[in-house]
């Protein structure tokens, strides 16, 4: 089982990028120049939707599309789910009633792609929100890898492989969900200072996925926001996402008062779901 990170809206994952020589070896960081619009595909009504590929880069990107199976983590990380692993109660799984074309796609440089994301559902299919995502891996130039130079050393250059991916969903049937906060606190962390630490709770049958805003009320009576989170999933089965938020910069928190945190769905990916708490600091 592989594991990764998440970060705001797309996976974007290098997984391997190594220069190699018979005196020193370096890892070389390597960035998509890849944008994906939307950033996450919902299919509940529809039966199919428009992604676009838009590269944003100097030179034409060539990219091969397919479809993978995550399991996300309470803590945001995600794993890959391979044949091997065991699926877990409750997960289920959007690849098999999903097609997309063209499977393979060419951008020219500063210009846009587009592919067709299909849905076909089987019949008898149960009730529930299927998840799977889909992977747009970027294909490496067709360069040798293995190049002799004047003096009969070897130099060996692995390409990076270069991954974006977005999660597809499909929901059938009568869907429902509940979202609530907990355990809301600033502690401080030993690197990275004073941090907001939150919990989102959910329930019901369906994900959620919004926006977290954090505010501080100071003993005066005046608020500020001292942090947000975007693009927040909380996926099925899982029945809580842990956050650990920085405060934003040039803020200080002191003194008596009380934190407030938001979090609002986003509505233009089904939902309409609002949780808010306040405790006293």
């Amino acid at each position: 089982m592989s594991v990764f990170t998440k970060h705001n809206f797309l996976n974007i994952l290098p997984l391997f990028a190594l220069l190699a020589s018979s005196l020193f070896s370096t890892v070389a960081n390597a960035e998509s120049v890849l944008q994906i619009l939307p950033t996450r595909v919902v299919l509940e009504q529809q039966r199919w939707m428009t992604v676009t590929l838009v590269n944003r880069g100097d030179e034409e990107g060539s990219y091969r599309l397919f479809m993978r199976n995550i399991r996300a983590e309470s803590n945001g990380s995600f794993k890959e789910i391979t044949e091997e692993d065991e699926v877990l109660e409750g997960e289920l799984f959007a690849d098999s009633m999903v097609r997309f074309s063209p499977r393979r796609v060419t951008v020219p440089a500063r210009s846009k792609q587009q592919v067709r994301v299909v849905l076909r559902k089987p019949k008898g299919l149960a009730d529930g929100e299927y998840r799977s995502h889909l992977v747009f891996r970027k294909l490496p130039k067709q360069e040798s890898v293995l190049e002799e130079e004047q003096d009969d050393k070897m130099d060996f250059a692995f390409k990076p492989i270069v991954e974006v991916t977005i999660p597809v969903i499909v929901r059938h049937g009568k869907l429902t969900a509940e979202a609530s906060l907990s355990d809301l606190a600033i502690r401080e962390d030993e690197d990275d200072g004073p941090q907001v630490y939150i919990d989102i709770q959910r329930s019901g049958s369906r994900s959620l996925y919004g926006d977290l805003d954090v505010w501080w009320q100071a003993a005066n009576g005046e608020e500020q926001r001292i942090a947000y989170a975007k693009g927040i999933a909380v996926y099925t089965p899982n029945k809580n996402r842990s956050l650990e938020i920085g405060i934003l910069p040039d803020i200080t928190v002191s003194g008596p008062g009380q934190l407030r945190a938001v979090f609002k769905e986003d509505a233009a990916y089904g939902g309409d779901l609002n949780a808010e708490i306040t405790v006293k600091q």
